[in-house]
């Protein structure tokens, strides 16, 4: 999905929306994750919250689908999104949210069921992707050996 420089300020510009929603809402540490679905038919963008509360909302033509299917309109929603919302978390962007941490910026389906995890914001929590993992169990294994024999 090739979107444009400006829609991808707007969607950024539509983030800092619902930051400045959660800002001025009292309750909002009590959120534990922000929710992002994007409407395939309307290109809707619609952030919320736990209570299902809207945070911020636009539209976007851009963003509607030719001719993809599902997994694959997600897969790309999380391509744009990824790195909007890593660039803010450097900018730190998230440093003074008043939500309980860790909260995670989550992509949604119609269903509001979650489809991926765009990114988790939390101090002392580090996330391993699959790649490095690979053959940690074999690498212990060897370890033990080695420190049981001697």
């Amino acid at each position: 999905m090739k979107v444009s420089k400006k829609t991808q300020e707007l969607l950024e510009n539509t983030i800092h929306k619902a930051i400045d929603n959660l800002t001025a809402n009292d309750n909002s540490s009590l959120i534990t994750d922000i929710y992002i679905y994007v409407s395939p038919e309307t290109g809707n963008v619609l952030l919320f919250d736990d209570n299902d509360e809207t945070l911020s909302s636009s539209t976007f033509t851009e963003l509607i689908p030719t001719n993809a299917v599902n997994s694959e309109f997600y897969d790309e929603l999380d391509k744009l999104f990824a790195p909007i919302l890593n660039k803010m978390k450097a900018n730190n962007t998230f440093n003074e949210l008043p939500i309980l941490k860790p909260f995670s910026f989550v992509l949604v389906d119609e269903n509001k069921d979650t489809y991926t995890e765009l990114l988790l914001i939390d101090d002392d929590t580090l996330i391993i992707s699959d790649e490095l993992l690979k053959g940690l169990d074999e690498e212990l294994n060897v370890f033990l050996k080695e420190l049981l024999e001697d």
